[in-house]
Parts: C-alpha cells; structure tokens; sequence
C-alpha cells in the first residue's frame, strides 16, 4: 500500500520488508477509487502485476462500457433464444423441471444458507430458512401454475356482441428482474418461478454486494 501522505496514484510502495519499490503507477490508466482499491488488496510490487485482460478492460471507461455493452447484448440474445424454445414446452416438463431444480436447492440447503449469511450478513438459521421457502416456492408454482394460467371461456359472450370470447395467458417472452441484496435468492425465486413455469425466460440484475448469490442463481437454473 502507499505509504502514509502519499497522495493516490504515487508510484511509490512498501514492500513486504518496509523497504520502498517503484511501480508502474504511470501506465495505470484507471478511475482514482479503483486504483487505490487495486493498491490495498495487493501487499507489493509484484502482486499488483494485472493479467493484460484485465488491465485493458479497466483500462479507460470507454473500454469498461464497450465491454458490459457486448456482455449485455450476448445475455440478452441467448435469454431470447431460450424464450423462444421454452415457448414450446408443456406446463408438464417445465414442472418436471422446477421440481427437480427445488430438490437440488433443498438439498443443497446449508451451502447455500452459508453463502447468504457470508455475504450479506443474515443469521444462518434466517438463510436456511431463505432458501426452504424458495424450494416451496417452486413447487408451488410447479404444481398450479398450468391452473392459474387456464384459459377462460366468458359465460356470456354475446355481451361482448361475439359468438365466443374469453382469456388466453401467452408467455411475454423475456422478462428482466433487478433485484435487492436483502432477501438474495427469494426475491429471484418469487420471480423466477412463476415466469419460468409460464413459459418465459428471465435476465436478471441482482444486486451488486450479493455476485456469489447471482452466480449460485445461474448455476441452480
């Protein structure tokens, strides 16, 4: 880390035996908060050395934003793609499959309460919790949603001056859901699905504090 008054960006560092090195300080082209957050987690010289991906996606901001735009672009067009395919399942497979994902979820119960409670801080017995009620949750809506979703044919259809009229429910297609860090899996769950089981796929933004609950999510699905 820099050593004490050094103003942010100095070139200077203490290595391990409080002796000072030189670092490339010069070539790091980066925002101010991201190279001191750079600087604390490395202990020397040596361990600040970036693999060049890395040094050239954090490289400017333009470079960062060209990056999360093709990301984007790419995860959107695979979740249509996948919407498209699940348009053409029956209620039945997509319950056999939320089924299933609720007993790898289930039984998988203390490794994910311990990633809730690591990284956002709930007692462990709330996180279990957490995740048993989003197992319920999927089979819930694994075993009503084909009901819920019925069509429904109007008793009187003569007073919409027709023959015949009623309710069909069609997926939307892609549904996006950004997401809060407090609850980290259940309020993709509540989401998740009830969408899936209609026959929609889902692009989520979960909250930034909480990554290893939103690889877990993609992961699970």
């Amino acid at each position: 880390m820099a050593p004490p008054g050094a103003p942010l960006g100095d070139d200077r560092a203490v290595s391990g035996d409080g002796g000072a090195v030189r670092t490339p300080a010069a070539r790091v082209r980066r925002p101010n908060d991201v190279v001191q957050l750079v600087t604390a987690l490395a202990g020397n010289a040596q361990e600040r050395r970036r693999p060049a991906a890395l040094v050239r996606a954090l490289n400017t901001q333009g470079d960062l934003k060209l990056a999360y735009d093709a990301q984007t672009t790419r995860t959107a067009a695979q979740a249509f793609e996948a919407a498209q395919t699940l348009h053409g399942t029956t209620y039945a497979q997509r319950a056999e499959w939320m089924h299933a994902t609720a007993d790898i979820l289930e039984a998988d119960v203390d490794r994910a309460a311990e990633m809730i409670t690591l990284e956002m801080g709930k007692p462990i017995a709330q996180s279990r919790a957490e995740v048993l009620k989003c197992a319920k949750n999927m089979r819930f809506y694994a075993d009503n949603a084909e009901s819920f979703l019925a069509a429904e044919e109007l008793a009187d259809p003569s007073a919409v001056s027709a023959s015949a009229a009623g309710t069909v429910w069609q997926p939307l297609g892609v549904v996006l859901a950004v997401m809060p860090w407090n609850y980290p899996l259940w309020q993709v769950i509540r989401f998740a699905a009830p969408a899936l089981m209609a026959g929609n796929t889902g692009l989520l933004k979960h909250a930034s504090n909480v990554p290893q609950s939103a690889l877990y999510l993609d992961e699970l699905f």
